[in-house]
């Protein structure tokens, strides 16, 4: 077999690859190992102390965005205010019409 620049003989490529080959041997243990094998009490209780300050940290993380984004939304209300009193002193001093949200 050539592929790529590499050259296996067709013997290692059935012993790799083939059904009785050292891959799919090893591939065939850890699906076999991993589907019997099954979690002590002691281990679902470490996973799900894990998972719970996971969700706290993400919690926290979450919040802290959420408050970021509060600031910066009233933090641009404000800008957008004070831009549009300083449109409206500009129209007064230049004798423009005013917009008439700013009469509201």
């Amino acid at each position: 077999m050539n592929d790529a620049g590499i050259e296996f003989s067709n013997q290692t490529v059935a012993v790799l690859f083939g059904s009785g080959g050292l891959l799919s041997g090893v591939v065939a243990a850890y699906f076999a190992k991993a589907k019997n094998k099954q979690p002590s009490m002691e281990d679902c209780r470490r996973n799900h102390d894990e998972n719970k300050r996971e969700h706290e940290v993400l919690d926290m993380r979450v919040k802290a965005l959420e408050l970021a984004k509060a600031a910066s939304d009233e933090m641009n209300r404000g800008i957008r205010r004070e831009l549009r009193a300083m449109n409206g002193k500009l129209n007064r001093l230049l004798g423009l019409p005013q917009d008439a949200e700013e009469d509201a």
